[in-house]
């Protein structure tokens, strides 16, 4: 297996995957950027507010490649895929999330990276029904054998609603509710893959 001197990892997604409503988009990837960093690894965030899967297939393909990413983490959210415009919720909404997630897996793996993606995570519009359905999104994503950062195990209530110290909008968490968020996510993946891909 060729080593490399140095690895990058790239994040994709929508607002809170930027950082929105974190001070300084200081969010949860920027926590974990900082933390690699201490390892030596690179953290390229390409997240841009209102993504949903359909625009962030479109700009993987522009801006992922050149990257030339060793991992690549999903952050998109299921209301950015319109689960509530309906009640008590979308289903073609939930099909295409699931649909074009396993189609964002096949391409990062064509690019002979590793994909990880960021849960779901909760919205202040949510009901007990949404977050059954995110749970299940979230097991349904493990199943295809790649880690899914548990991000509403983290800052959720049981009705899919923020944790209230973790909330600054219905659909973003505060600088807390970004730290949750990172906290959830299991660093030990990325030394694993240091140690066995670097110089």
């Amino acid at each position: 297996m060729e080593r490399k001197k140095f690895l990058h990892v790239v994040v994709i997604g929508s607002s809170v995957a930027r950082g929105s409503r974190a001070c300084n988009d200081r969010g949860w990837a920027w926590f974990l950027g900082r933390i690699l960093r201490e390892q030596k690894i690179r953290l390229t965030n390409l997240s841009v507010g209102g993504a949903n899967t359909k625009s962030t297939i479109q700009r993987f393909q522009k801006l992922v490649p050149q990257k030339k990413p060793d991992i690549v983490i999903i952050g998109l959210s299921l209301a950015n895929q319109g689960i509530l415009s309906q009640q008590p919720y979308s289903q073609q909404a939930l099909d295409s999330f699931l649909e074009d997630m396993k189609t964002l897996k096949t391409m990062i793996e064509a690019i002979n990276a590793v994909p990880m993606f960021g849960g779901t995570y909760p919205n202040g519009y949510y009901q007990q029904l949404h977050y059954d359905l995110c749970i299940t999104v979230d097991e349904e994503m493990r199943s295809w054998g790649v880690p899914v950062f548990d991000f509403m195990g983290a800052t959720a209530q049981p009705d899919g609603t923020w944790i209230p110290q973790y909330e600054f909008n219905a659909g973003h968490p505060n600088d807390e509710g970004h730290k949750a968020m990172f906290d959830a996510i299991p660093i030990e993946l990325f030394t694993q893959y240091k140690q066995d891909h670097e110089v």
